[in-house]
């Protein structure tokens, strides 16, 4: 992307400004992490997952708690859904997504792209 409102884990540590929304694509650990980080902050966030549950290949007996949890700070989180599309235009990033759980086509301050993120454990 040669817009700069569409960013990685490492440019959402550099934000100058809190976006008033904020798309996360991909709801492991690092995009978890930086949701909960703004939505602290007061951005309405949105999660999708293309996974059936957050943080994919954790047990869903401890996810399902911490999802519960996030439901009630985030703006959405839609499981078994992706991007299908995103446009960048002067309003924001407007992106269309396809999926079971799929939100309606929606404009975005901000874009995290999260997903294949993988922690740095070393």
């Amino acid at each position: 992307w040669d817009d700069p409102r569409v960013m990685d884990s490492t440019d959402a540590l550099a934000l100058a400004e809190i976006p008033a929304s904020l798309l996360v694509g991909g709801g492991g650990i690092i995009g978890l992490e930086m949701a909960c980080v703004y939505a602290a902050l007061g951005s309405a966030v949105t999660v999708v997952e293309l996974a059936e549950q957050l943080m994919p290949g954790c047990d869903a007996d401890l996810v399902k708690p911490l999802q519960q949890r996030l439901a009630k700070r985030l703006a959405g989180i839609h499981l078994r859904t992706r991007v299908a599309q995103a446009v960048a235009k002067k309003d924001g990033i407007h992106v269309a997504f396809e999926g079971e759980s799929k939100p309606a086509r929606a404009v975005y301050d901000r874009v995290l792209v999260a997903a294949g993120r993988v922690p740095n454990g070393q």
